[in-house]
């Protein structure tokens, strides 16, 4: 059994289980949206040279990853999978829509998508939905069965063992929340907020963004300046973060394209460390291809001066000799 996929997903669990999984693998600073499409398109062809397009089951698409935040051009990527295996079962992760960006989710073309009610909606976790196309219902089964089953699609998710409903009681509360202020005008100001944000912290750090502008919502990816204390950085080849956990290369091994000194996510726990410890910042620091990062989000509760404090903290630990 294969499953292609566009999102990050731990391998163990399906080698197991006899399940290969194969990976579209796109490499940062992102040109372009046609790129994530183009190399779809490249991983399936690899595959229909192989003869194996029959074996891939499922598809899994990630409208916005969580470690490198861009908009994947999801309708293109749906295309692109059906036009080369139709009888695939197409999943989207779409965690980070709800809340963050306009939904449709029948426009998507999926046969699944799945949403989470805690992120960017800002309701108590354990409130989460999935979407199933027309044609996939009859075939969509609970794990658990228990009353109710056979009284309806939805029936026969609902009662299922010892379900807490107190999340999904709250929901109501949160989306009067959202229609008094304005789902659209609530997106707009995220969405303003962390471009400017970005283009503040390029500025102060004289970088770029892991991908153009337009690919961002609420969350954007700016590359951080060079430390210091990074000059002569070299990964402990013994340690979590020494090696690539999806290709098994040692960080040693690798190099940047542009000849800098490849950082691997070793350096971005020292970076994250440093800013919680001694600015009280939290904020992701992502290693991708060599690159330290910082993911920042933005909601209606943030403003413009919190990520100047950002720029000025990252200014003051890029001299320090030791992080």
């Amino acid at each position: 059994t294969e499953i292609h996929r566009l999102a990050h997903v731990s391998g163990a669990e399906g080698a197991q289980e006899g399940v290969e999984i194969i990976e579209s693998a796109i490499n940062f600073p992102l040109a372009d949206s046609k790129i994530i499409v183009d190399r779809t398109r490249e991983t399936l062809e690899q595959l229909k040279a192989k003869n194996r397009l029959g074996d891939i089951k499922l598809v899994i698409i990630d409208t916005i990853p969580s470690n490198a935040p861009v908009c994947v051009p999801v309708q293109e990527v749906v295309c692109v999978c059906r036009e080369y295996a139709p009888h695939a079962k197409i999943l989207v992760d779409g965690a980070h829509m709800l809340g963050g960006m306009e939904v449709d989710a029948p426009s998507l073309g999926a046969d699944y998508v799945v949403f989470n009610c805690h992120k960017w909606l800002c309701n108590p976790k354990g409130s989460a939905f999935m979407y199933v196309s027309e044609r996939e219902k009859a075939h969509t089964h609970p794990l658990v069965i228990s009353h109710g089953y056979g009284a309806g699609f939805t029936s026969n998710f609902i009662w299922h063992g010892l379900q807490d409903f107190s999340a999904w009681l709250v929901l109501g509360y949160t989306l009067r929340v959202w229609e008094a202020i304005g789902a659209h005008d609530m997106r707009e100001y995220m969405h303003t907020l962390c471009r400017d944000a970005a283009r503040l912290l390029v500025s102060a750090w004289g970088t770029q963004l892991a991908a153009p502008e337009a690919m961002f919502a609420c969350m954007s990816l700016v590359e951080l300046p060079q430390f210091k204390c990074f000059k002569d950085y070299r990964p402990d080849p013994s340690g979590g973060g020494g090696c690539d956990g999806t290709t098994g290369v040692c960080a040693l091994k690798k190099r940047r394209t542009d000849g800098g000194v490849y950082l691997d996510y070793g350096a971005a726990e020292r970076v994250q460390n440093a800013l919680f410890e001694t600015f009280n910042i939290e904020v992701p620091i992502k290693a991708l291809d060599g690159r330290l990062y910082v993911r920042i989000s933005a909601h209606i509760y943030n403003h413009l001066p919190e990520y100047q404090l950002l720029a000025d903290a990252i200014n003051a630990l890029k001299e320090q000799v030791a992080v």
